[in-house]
């Protein structure tokens, strides 16, 4: 089944995400902050794309920010 989405749509999810994968990253909620931008690249790697400068130059240092944090603080809990 594919699921066909209209262009705000990708934009409302991808705000969703992206909001709560701050608030979770905020929280300390490591693991779900980072799958949330993790969803949320995923739709902006599609809408608007990755040569677009929204994507390059205002989401991926947010997404930067947050995902490799929550990894690295995830793996240094392990020991």
């Amino acid at each position: 089944m594919t699921l066909h989405l209209t262009f705000d749509k990708y934009i409302y999810l991808h705000q969703y995400f992206n909001s709560l994968g701050e608030a979770y990253g905020k929280e300390g909620l490591l693991e779900k902050c980072g799958a949330c931008f993790k969803r949320a690249e995923k739709i902006y790697r599609v809408v608007p794309g990755e040569s677009h400068p929204f994507y390059r130059d205002v989401f991926m240092p947010l997404y930067n920010k947050y995902v490799k944090i929550a990894s690295a603080v995830m793996e240094l809990s392990k020991y």
